[in-house]
């Protein structure tokens, strides 16, 4: 097996109580359907607390999807993806979240035909608001810039749904929630050293007004900031999690 497409999935549901989980996933789905490169499987960790993803799911009895329910870690990412990670048997990951898609049939065999041995990499992004998939706009391609910018959250790649990479016990930082993408870029960078960047716009990710970057409180997201460089010995200061008093508040209601 090539490639193992991880979807960490939920039910979505927004604040007025709309369930959003089966719908973007099944486009997300119908976007994998349509590749023309076809050795790959899917994982999907499922924490949802009702059927509503599995249903999904077993509505596609033609795609290799490989259904696993998560009831660990509920809220976090991290979490959930790192799980369906650990369910994979492919050469390499190609992490997407359920809300975003493959913007063209051509999406996997870009990435296979450019891969080499390469280890890691990138690909561009297109954008959309909620469910209007008809207007794309916010045209992305990756950059790899100061590797310590990026780690503050100076993010010139995009999100996980853009990138792939080896499949080489590589997982995201659990303990994090708005930096644990360009944490876990740091440390492939550390691994692997530069990036493959692909620039044509090959996934469209939705930009919901109930994500996390527009919920996340700003203590937290400082906290994040002091935390991943005192991890990564890039300023001075605590490496304990225990030291950080919002993050370890939403870690342990999290584990709850």
């Amino acid at each position: 097996m090539k490639i193992s497409i991880c979807i960490p999935t939920t039910e979505l549901i927004y604040s007025n109580g709309e369930i959003m989980g089966p719908y973007m996933l099944n486009h997300l789905l119908n976007s994998i359907s349509e590749q023309t490169y076809t050795d790959y499987e899917i994982i999907i960790s499922d924490q949802s607390k009702t059927d509503v993803i599995k249903n999904v799911c077993d509505s596609w009895s033609n795609l290799n999807i490989k259904y696993y329910k998560n009831n660990t870690g509920f809220g976090s990412a991290a979490k959930n993806l790192n799980f369906a990670i650990s369910k994979s048997t492919g050469e390499y990951i190609k992490t997407i979240f359920q809300d975003d898609y493959f913007f063209s049939p051509n999406t996997l065999q870009y990435i296979v035909d450019n891969l080499g041995d390469n280890t890691w990499g990138f690909v561009g992004t297109w954008h959309c608001d909620e469910d209007q998939t008809d207007k794309l706009y916010g045209q992305f391609s990756p950059e790899w810039g100061d590797p310590v910018s990026i780690l503050s959250g100076g993010n010139t790649v995009s999100g996980p749904s853009v990138m792939f990479f080896k499949n080489d016990d590589n997982y995201f930082d659990e303990d994090l929630c708005w930096l644990n993408d360009v944490e876990f870029y740091y440390r492939l960078y550390l691994k692997y050293d530069l990036p493959l960047l692909l620039p044509n716009q090959e996934i469209v990710q939705r930009l919901r007004s109930e994500g996390v970057s527009n919920t996340l409180s700003f203590d937290i997201k400082s906290e994040e900031c002091s935390y991943v460089l005192c991890k990564h010995n890039i300023n001075p200061g605590s490496k304990n999690i225990e030291d950080y008093p919002n993050l370890i508040n939403r870690i342990k209601k999290i584990n709850l």
